[in-house]
């Protein structure tokens, strides 16, 4: 069940009073009924529902686009006889992925049909610049989405404040790389702010004061936290008093709650592609995770294969360098992709 307006905004107050009464009030006044309304709209699943049928019926229409189902010589009654056929060919692909992704560490190319590829990256990209958010472009012209290590509190917020989306696909398979931009869809499209990128950007602007300190001076969570990134209880590394943990299974402001969620057997049914997708997604990561090691570099196969379309083990001394500080950096240096190959460059993904 989600939570009252009332009790976010009451939760908010006492954890950033500063940009409710104090200086930054000035600044924050215009968002704060819009940081109220997403800490609602994503504390539960009634509010969210809607907004992943919209989501699921796009990403459906995608793939019949692909497929020439949209062609006027196609009646609706033959596209829903097929539509069963479609969407199992559709989670059979998802469902390859881990196989595939072992087939390219070895150097070989696995067939995949393109029609499947990349349907939910498409639509979020597509709604994001609509938008306003800032993507990066590819030598092609399609907008990615960046991909980042865990990056430092500063970084991360200036991340935001450039109203950048990313992926972040070594944080953990239960936390899952696409679960913040999902989260930021179904804001937008449920109409929950007029400004998502906007507001996006202001969020990045607010530090919680009570916060652990790091040596430059930075803290460690914010605003940020509060509403879309709370965390499971007993999630090690954290501050004791800590107060940004989600409040039950379905409170969708903790991203692994949200992947955790959409997996489940039912939203499997409701929502057949994204969910097969992110299901296989994360039996993927959960794969490079478990079986990475020292004579099995998987997690450096993975960044290899987004970034430089090869395996690790066929790379020049030099890129398998730069891929190591990237899986390495971590907090340490708080790295984003483009770092691999140096200033300007436009990531892949």
């Amino acid at each position: 069940m989600n939570l009252v307006s009332s009790a976010i905004r009451g939760d908010l107050e006492g954890l950033f009073p500063e940009i409710f009464k104090g200086e930054g009030s000035v600044v924050h006044q215009p968002y704060l009924d819009d940081y109220v309304a997403i800490g609602q709209f994503l504390s539960g699943p009634s509010s969210v529902q809607g907004p992943l049928k919209t989501l699921e019926l796009r990403l459906e229409e995608r793939l019949f686009e692909r497929l020439g189902y949209n062609q006027l010589t196609w009646k609706e009654r033959i596209k829903e006889l097929q539509r069963p056929r479609v969407i199992n060919d559709a989670k059979a692909q998802f469902s390859q992925s881990t196989d595939r992704f072992k087939q390219r560490t070895t150097g070989n190319t696995p067939s995949k049909d393109p029609a499947f590829s990349k349907l939910l990256t498409s639509e979020l990209a597509q709604r994001e610049q609509e938008w306003g958010f800032n993507l990066f472009v590819d030598q092609y012209g399609h907008p990615k989405a960046e991909m980042i290590m865990p990056l430092k509190a500063d970084q991360f917020r200036q991340q935001l404040q450039e109203q950048r989306p990313f992926k972040d696909p070594t944080i953990g398979p239960d936390h899952g790389e696409f679960t913040h931009r999902i989260q930021w869809y179904l804001i937008g499209v449920a109409g929950i702010v007029r400004q998502p990128a906007e507001v996006y950007k202001q969020i990045g602007l607010v530090a919680w004061q009570g916060s652990v300190f790091t040596k430059n001076g930075a803290t460690n969570f914010g605003l940020w936290d509060a509403l879309c990134d709370r965390q499971p209880p007993g999630a090690p590394g954290l501050p004791i008093p800590f107060p940004f943990y989600k409040m039950d299974a379905t409170d969708f402001r903790c991203p692994e709650a949200l992947l955790t969620w959409l997996i489940q057997p039912s939203q499997l049914q409701t929502y057949p592609l994204l969910s097969s997708f992110l299901k296989a997604r994360k039996e993927k990561r959960l794969f490079v995770q478990n079986q990475t090691s020292f004579n099995n570099p998987l997690a450096e196969h993975y960044i290899a294969l987004k970034v430089f379309n090869k395996p690790y083990t066929q790379l020049s001394k030099t890129d398998q360098e730069r891929v190591d500080q990237f899986i390495l950096g971590g907090q340490q240096n708080g790295l984003l992709a483009p770092n691999l190959k140096g200033p300007g460059y436009q990531p892949r993904f």
